[in-house]
């Protein structure tokens, strides 16, 4: 008779042996299972091969299965019609009923096989994010398959876990789910590892962006911002970390705005072990988020835990992750936004202010210590509710 729960986690991107894939995704998936298995909960993650490693390996305690889809063999043509999400969706559900048989599943994004899953009497957890929208023409090419895909994951789950009031709104009025089916828990940060650094003095203020560089992330008004100040005279220099769609265009955005030269755009930052990236955090004196769409955004969190000062725009969940902790602006409002890095520019001790509240809100809200009980306890829910069903 097992003494422990057995959690299943099903993501379609994992942080080994290699990360970049999908960076949100791989951070949760990681932390999680690190987080259940300090806890004496076993772990079995089914995810795809993406990021690369072999059919099974073990994980601490726990163990990792990989899952084929159709982007084994198509590459990047493969996410036409949505095809490897509902490939590995279906396989993940056989695996997991046939090899792995857990006392939960918790799918981090919705599973295709979440249907045949619940029917055989599994209790199914699934995480909605945030409402995708149509951004460019190429998402007609997937989009609607997968607004399909997550209809159906979503309504066949037991239990939904949003990260964020403003997301468990989103999926009731996108997708028509029951609010007593939704069960809000915030993501977490390792504050041992994101922790407020010791500052160089420095004749520029330092800006740091962290995050995918595509339309959604609203970073044209954050470079709008930018040539702004440098109109006024105000020093700033911004960083930029992460890859995306958009990149090769906001470089030459910067160039056409005359900011080139103060806008350092690193890419994609492969730091498996969250060494490079606490480092930029620490060198930096405000971050700046001018997302259009969030459903949590954990680097929020992250700079905050590093004693950051956040600036970001005012929509979705982002009012309710930051709090009193950071300086909102309206979104897709250069001039608002470069107002108010002026003024941070010119008050380091509000600077100071707001990041010290950054990191006290963290530690009561958004440490995983905290999250990984509310998740266990939903899980525990879920179970009996699967119980009751069957």
């Amino acid at each position: 008779m097992r003494t422990r729960m057995h959690v299943a986690i099903a993501t379609p991107a994992f942080p080994l042996p290699r990360s970049g894939r999908n960076a949100g995704i791989e951070r949760l998936s990681r932390e999680m299972a690190q987080g259940f298995l300090a806890r004496d909960v076993d772990v079995t993650v089914v995810t795809t091969f993406w990021n690369g490693g072999p059919a099974s390996e073990r994980l601490g305690r726990g163990t990792i299965y990989r899952v084929e889809d159709t982007s084994t063999v198509f590459g990047r043509w493969a996410a036409l019609g949505d095809s490897h999400y509902w490939s590995w969706g279906f396989r993940a559900a056989r695996v997991l009923q046939e090899r792995v048989r857990p006392d939960v599943v918790h799918s981090l994004i919705p599973l295709a096989g979440a249907p045949a899953l619940t029917k055989a009497g599994f209790p199914v957890v699934t995480t909605f994010h945030h409402p995708d929208e149509i951004w460019q023409l190429q998402d007609l090419l997937h989009r609607p398959f997968h607004r399909i895909l997550e209809s159906r994951g979503y309504h066949a789950s037991t239990l939904l876990v949003t990260p964020s009031r403003a997301s468990a709104r989103a999926v009731e009025r996108t997708f028509g789910v029951a609010e007593p089916k939704i069960r809000v828990v915030y993501w977490g940060v390792n504050s041992d590892r994101f922790k407020p650094g010791i500052r160089r003095d420095s004749s520029e203020t330092r800006i740091l962006y962290v995050g995918h560089h595509e339309r959604r992330k609203g970073l044209i008004y954050l470079l709008e911002a930018v040539a702004i100040l440098r109109r006024q005279g105000i020093p700033v220099r911004l960083t930029t970390v992460g890859g995306g769609q958009q990149l090769a265009e906001l470089r030459r955005v910067a160039n056409d705005l005359g900011i080139g030269e103060l806008v350092t755009f690193l890419g994609h930052l492969p730091d498996p072990d969250d060494e490079k990236l606490p480092q930029l955090y620490s060198q930096a004196d405000v971050f700046v988020f001018p997302s259009l769409a969030e459903g949590f955004g954990f680097v929020l969190v992250e700079a905050m835990a590093s004693g950051l000062p956040v600036v970001a725009s005012d929509i979705s969940a982002i009012p309710e992750v930051v709090g009193d902790a950071g300086v909102l602006f309206p979104a897709r409002n250069p001039e608002a936004l470069a107002e108010i890095l002026r003024e941070l520019a010119e008050d380091p001790r509000r600077r100071t202010e707001l990041g010290a509240r950054g990191r006290d809100r963290v530690e009561s809200r958004f440490t995983w210590n905290t999250v990984i009980p509310k998740l266990i306890s939903t899980y525990e829910e879920a179970i009996h509710l699967a119980d009751l069903s069957s």
